[in-house]
């Protein structure tokens, strides 16, 4: 079989049907590049990658491959022409990130310990849950809003509060929590943010993920009223909002498994509604500059 090696964004046309949406988006910015594999007439397997020049180091954060072309080696061609263009650039580190299954083992055929991956570690835990089950929970009930905290929906969020939050970032909250990241696929109208006093102090960000499901992207609520136990106030409220599209059925939240105060906070609420469990692996390679 005779195969293309192309450069994504050199070749939109050839690649912009096969490629998930958010990837697409992903494509135009700075630190991510692709690269696609296509036959004569068709994109058969692409792989999109984010580059850290800070940390030398780069994150395969999508490897697709069409179903039939699987198992052949195409995966392997992707790695390893991924690995020549970080050479060029003089990277130190390589890793991949994969959503897998609970009880399913984490190893890739296509990463080999003898090629110098390392084995995967888990960073995060996938939570699937209902939505219908959720809502009639007995805590969801308890829970009210206290005063002169207000809830708010995303798209109502004023410019004055835009700067503010910018201006926040890496102070009162994490850059990886911003609420920028990936604003473009965010719905704004069932996301939901917290004031207290008439200040921006939390946000629940939430994605389409797909027609029946959603994805909860992102909860944060600054420390001093995290431990007054409002980080559960968030997330009932905005499963509140998203109960009200009768077409979404599940709801998907992802906990870094560092992060104690969330998984306690889902285990408590959410666990006995979630209806499936996946884990986000990570490898890691060294680059060698041997060969």
């Amino acid at each position: 079989m005779d195969i293309i090696i192309d450069n994504i964004v050199n070749d939109w046309g050839k690649y912009k049907s096969f490629i998930q949406e958010n990837h697409l988006h992903l494509l135009t910015k700075e630190d991510h590049f692709g690269i696609g594999i296509s036959t004569l007439s068709d994109a058969i397997a692409y792989t999109v990658v984010r580059v850290s020049p800070e940390h030398s180091q780069a994150t395969i954060i999508a490897l697709l491959v069409e179903q039939r072309y699987r198992g052949i080696g195409i995966e392997r061609i992707l790695l390893t022409t991924v690995e020549r263009k970080l050479k060029e650039k003089n990277y130190r580190f390589l890793t991949y990130d994969c959503v897998v299954q609970e009880g399913e083992k984490p190893e890739r055929e296509f990463l080999q310990q003898s090629e110098g991956w390392g084995e995967g570690r888990a960073l995060s835990t996938v939570f699937i849950a209902s939505i219908y089950e959720c809502m009639n929970a007995k805590w969801m009930g308890v829970v009210k809003i206290p005063k002169h905290f207000q809830i708010f929906t995303w798209d109502t969020l004023t410019e004055t509060e835009k700067i503010y939050i910018q201006e926040g970032k890496d102070s009162w909250y994490p850059a990886k929590l911003s609420p920028w990241h990936e604003e473009h696929l965010v719905d704004r109208h069932l996301s939901i943010g917290v004031r207290y006093k008439g200040e921006v102090v939390g946000w629940s960000l939430v994605q389409r993920a797909a027609k029946n499901m959603v994805l909860f992207k992102s909860l944060f609520v600054r420390d001093q009223y995290s431990k007054l136990g409002r980080g559960a106030l968030v997330l009932a409220e905005s499963i509140k909002v998203v109960a009200t599209v009768n077409e979404i059925e599940f709801g998907m939240f992802v906990v870094e498994n560092e992060n104690k105060e969330m998984l306690d906070l889902t285990k408590r609420h959410l666990l006995p509604y979630v209806i499936r469990k996946k884990h986000l692996v990570s490898f890691r390679k060294s680059i060698s500059y041997n060969t």
